[in-house]
């Protein structure tokens, strides 16, 4: 050994503590950290933690930084020189802010903590894996993933007291311990579930290290990779074409928003009337079965019942789709309560509490943002859902986990929550991949559905059951851009003319001209079948779910849109003499109070026939029955005083 080793080992023991038997040829290298991160870190560490947690974390590292035998960072010249700030690492006794910025030196530095997650054992990786994208695992799941049947948690029990969760084993202390209610069990002791979680402080570190691809991926394809099983859906002619006879429903009161949303079978039947075409109608799951529908008219009718709400209950009517869109996205978290029946038809259990907070539209922003970052391009919805689960980017940070739609205190509830597809029971080691991860697809059908973005499908990416779980990358239609405010005008598209129906010009009779019909049920709502493609109308069919003027002129507007625009004669005077009998009597709404006369009270009826003031005051009826004015009672009942009557 030469001197200068020697002089090395000599450092060394005054360090750290401990003499190494040899300087080892390839040491520890590690990376001073930038000075603002780092003093972030510090700041988070020690606001967060007490200094034995902070201890504990550091005796995790212990195994790892002593195994090479010495420690050293790199100066400004390339010099390796002892790194000095690691040597509180090795003490308790060392004080809190040491301590934490030793810590922190390899936590917020990727290139230092990248050592320490090389040295760990595979299993310990895939835990860890585990952990940063479910957020909780179940200890079950955990000791699975290791290989052991030790416990990782331990209980200490106590007769009425709460158990405490502690470690088991070492090498855990970055993780945090969850616990999930249970029941009373005998001997008083309390049985409960435990995760093993990880919090945000934690987490922002160990990310990029463990999915380093997510910080340098921008979302955007150039192209869609070759896969013969994608499948390519555009709406946005379809939803264009479709919006006036959808707003001329919804103002009939045709569609209604119940307690969780508008009514699945109240769906199906709008759905029909105006032809929505479904992306899978062949699907197992009928939930699978009705996913346009689901979308474009809940979101509509949301749109049209309460963001167009304003003074006395009226409603502001928009100019076009794109604006009634437009309107909708930039207010979508008011509709926040029944995006959760939306995105999420197929969980049940969920209470009126859990779904009043959630994040369900933020995780829909989020997609958009990324979506408008290339709007030309191709996102991938699997890499946004990475993107919101690494909480290392100060924009998501502000969120907690993005990917945790409903709050962890949603475990105290005491009703199941299930996934109905796949009939399993969640709970919060599932939160994350059936709420948050499901949430993103479902947001991209949504966006399709309405038009303003191509969805692609294909083989599910995930072990997710939901009716979304074919989702695999977006790109914004020209809609899509206005609507997000990326393109200032917009220019809807060509709509074909094609003739679905040809009018008898001598008499009130519609011949069907396809089948099947898109608009077969719109027109069984006004007119009566009379053969298979023939229809008969009449005043009496027209006017069949009319209650106002408004409702005619709505229903003649439709009629012209979607069935014939090329009135003849006879069906523009049938239409005209209907608009000339809307409202023909007039209603006085004066309110009166009505007696009856016993026939043989004939003082009475004398009194009231001769009486010039009564006489004036009441109106005789058929059946010895008179009517008096409310407003003119307190008259009515002073003058039949004056003669000795008393009502």
């Amino acid at each position: 050994m030469n001197d200068e080793d020697k002089k090395t080992k000599v450092l060394m023991q005054a360090i750290f503590g401990y003499e190494p038997e040899e300087i080892e040829t390839d040491p520890i290298i590690l990376y001073e950290p930038d000075s603002g991160l780092l003093a972030d870190a510090v700041d988070q560490l020690n606001s967060r933690y007490t200094k034995q947690q902070i201890w504990e974390m550091c005796r995790v590292l212990h195994p790892w930084l002593r195994s090479r035998g010495s420690i050293f960072k790199k100066t400004a010249e390339g010099r390796r020189v002892p790194y000095t700030e690691m040597r509180p690492l090795f003490s308790q006794n060392s004080y809190k802010p040491d301590l934490v910025k030793a810590l922190a030196i390899v936590l917020v530095e990727p290139r230092n903590l990248q050592l320490y997650v090389d040295a760990m054992e595979e299993p310990m990786r895939q835990l860890w894996r585990r952990v940063l994208l479910q957020v909780y695992v179940r200890q079950s799941q955990a000791k699975k993933i290791l290989g052991t049947s030790k416990a990782i948690i331990s209980l200490s029990r106590s007769y009425y007291y709460g158990n405490t969760p502690t470690w088991a084993q070492e090498g855990f202390a970055f993780f945090s311990i969850a616990r999930a209610p249970g029941t009373t069990v005998k001997y008083g002791y309390r049985e409960t579930e435990s995760f093993i979680s990880i919090s945000t402080t934690i987490h922002q570190f160990f990310f990029p290290v463990f999915f380093p691809d997510v910080a340098g991926s921008d979302v955007a394809l150039t192209e869609l990779p070759p896969d013969e099983d994608l499948k390519l859906f555009d709406c946005e002619a379809e939803s264009v074409a479709k919006f006036r006879l959808m707003q001329g429903l919804l103002e009939q009161g045709a569609v209604t928003v119940r307690t969780r949303g508008v009514a699945q079978g109240e769906m199906k039947r709008v759905a029909q009337k105006i032809g929505l075409q479904e992306f899978f109608p062949d699907a197992a799951s009928p939930l699978e079965q009705m996913l346009h529908v689901r979308f474009y008219v809940e979101m509509l009718t949301l749109e049209h019942t309460y963001l167009r709400r304003r003074v006395g209950g009226k409603t502001k009517s928009l100019a076009d789709y794109a604006s009634t869109l437009r309107n909708l996205h930039q207010h979508i978290d008011e509709v926040d309560y029944f995006l959760t029946s939306a995105l999420l038809p197929h969980i049940k259990g969920l209470r009126k509490p859990q779904l009043q907070v959630n994040k369900c539209w933020k995780l829909y922003r989020f997609l958009a943002m990324w979506m408008a970052e290339e709007p030309e391009r191709w996102v991938s919805v699997e890499d946004v859902f990475m993107k919101a689960t690494d909480l290392s980017n100060s924009e998501e940070k502000k969120y907690g986990f993005m990917t945790m739609v409903f709050s962890t205190t949603d475990l105290k509830n005491d009703v199941e929550v299930v996934n109905e597809m796949s009939g399993r029971s969640i709970d919060v080691s599932s939160f994350v991949m059936e709420f948050g991860y499901t949430v993103l697809q479902a947001a991209a059908f949504m966006m399709c559905s309405l038009g303003m973005a191509q969805l692609v499908t294909g083989k599910p990416v995930r072990d997710v059951v939901s009716p979304f779980a074919r989702a695999r990358y977006l790109r914004l239609t020209p809609l899509g851009r206005y609507t997000l405010g990326i393109d200032k005008t917009y220019e809807p598209p060509h709509i074909d003319q094609k003739a679905y129906f040809e009018l008898d010009p001598d008499r009130l009779i519609i011949r069907s001209l396809e089948d099947p019909n898109p608009y077969a049920q719109l027109l069984r709502d006004s007119s009566v079948p009379i053969s298979k493609n023939r229809y008969e109308t009449s005043a009496s069919s027209f006017l069949a779910k009319c209650s106002s003027r408004e409702d005619v002129e709505n229903n003649i507007a439709i009629f012209k849109q979607f069935i014939s625009s090329d009135l003849p004669p006879l069906w523009k005077q049938f239409f005209d003499s209907l608009l000339l009998h809307c409202n023909p009597l007039e209603t006085d709404n004066t309110a009166y109070r009505h007696y009856r006369l016993s026939p043989e009270n004939t003082d009475l009826i004398r009194l009231i026939t001769t009486d010039p003031v009564l006489r004036s005051l009441v109106i005789r009826a058929e059946g010895y029955f008179i009517l008096v004015r409310s407003d003119n009672q307190r008259k009515f009942e002073e003058q039949l005083k004056k003669h000795g009557y008393l009502l």
